[in-house]
């Protein structure tokens, strides 16, 4: 049963709720604003302007009614048809549309269930073992669930909870990975029905080997620059660092830092022969690796004030020796 005369204004997405509900009408008080499925079924797409049969619903304004339907894409947003020509559209909550009201057929819940997991993306160590991942409903209504690996299943497995309703936990378990390369893979968290299915969780694992290297044009590239300090949230980095000669100081092996990328943290026993900085701008590289891709050199940097001018960051060696095979 469908409410002939609609609103006589545009309102808000949660005005036309209210509006809806609060209707005394044709004897009746159990009104609502219709899912989209619904109020699509009023277009007469052999009509515009309204394109609607006027017939049952005159004084239709051929502009946007509110559906109840909340956006999939983010609770900001609800659908919506214009009665123009029919053309449904997506649109921010705030935005002013007209409310035709409904009675009876199936219900559907105005605050639906919403899916979150956490954390969204992980990484884990270099060796085997397992991690979790939380999946709550932060909605209303019950949630059933489920979750499969969709990439990199050669290596990443759900061992526990790969199914559950509203609030549950996911357990996967991951070989080793014993490349020189990180490795990542995707596991998807469906409920039907709910906002924000499906969330795809990223799970990133660090390489067995992230060495140093100095190539033949004097460039350090250190993929993996990891703290020495006693937080766990403490950044990790990559960075890179070019050959500085400096006339006046001939002796010195200078450094200038070309590039600094934060990596996702992770603790610092994830990786093998890693390189390391301390609070007091001080770089340890245990193999650095020259370009004969035989020799590695144990080095040690220092910050230094004095050179790094003009706006850059120069470090100087301070102690070095070949690391036996």
């Amino acid at each position: 049963m469908w409410q002939q005369q609609a609103g006589s204004s545009t309102q808000t997405w949660e005005q036309a709720l209210a509006y809806c509900e609060g209707l005394n009408l044709g004897g009746h008080t159990d009104w609502r604003l219709p899912t989209i499925k619904e109020l699509r079924s009023l277009v007469d797409y052999s009509r515009y302007n309204p394109a609607i049969d006027t017939t049952y619903f005159p004084n239709t304004a051929a502009w946007w009614y509110w559906s109840s339907t909340t956006g999939a894409g983010g609770t900001y947003g609800a659908w919506g048809v214009d009665f123009y020509n029919g053309d449904g559209s997506n649109d921010r909550k705030g935005y002013g549309y007209y409310a035709r009201a409904v009675r009876g057929g199936q219900y559907w819940p105005l605050d639906p269930s919403v899916i979150s997991v956490s954390p969204a993306s992980r990484v884990v160590a270099k060796d085997a073992g397992s991690t979790t991942f939380s999946v709550s409903n932060t909605g209303t209504g019950t949630m059933p669930w489920t979750a499969t690996v969709t990439s990199g299943d050669s290596w990443l497995l759900i061992s526990s909870g790969a199914s559950g309703t509203n609030s549950g936990t996911i357990t996967c378990s991951f070989t080793a990975n014993t490349s020189s390369s990180a490795r990542t893979a995707t596991m998807r968290v469906t409920a039907t029905g709910a906002e924000g299915s499906p969330v795809d969780v990223t799970v990133k694992q660090m390489p067995t080997v992230c060495t140093a290297n100095l190539d033949g044009n004097l460039m350090i590239h250190i993929p993996v620059l990891a703290s020495l300090m006693d937080w766990w949230w403490a950044p990790a980095y990559s960075a890179d660092f070019v050959y500085e000669y400096n006339p006046t100081y001939p002796a010195l092996i200078i450094f200038k830092m070309t590039n600094l990328t934060t990596l996702p943290v992770y603790r610092p026993e994830c990786v093998k022969d890693e390189s390391t900085y301390s609070d007091d701008f001080k770089i340890h590289i245990p193999g650095l690796l020259l370009a004969d891709g035989i020799t590695r050199l144990s080095v040690d940097m220092e910050y230094s004030p004095a050179f790094s001018t003009n706006g850059n960051t120069c470090f100087v060696v301070t102690k070095y020796g070949v690391v036996p095979n």
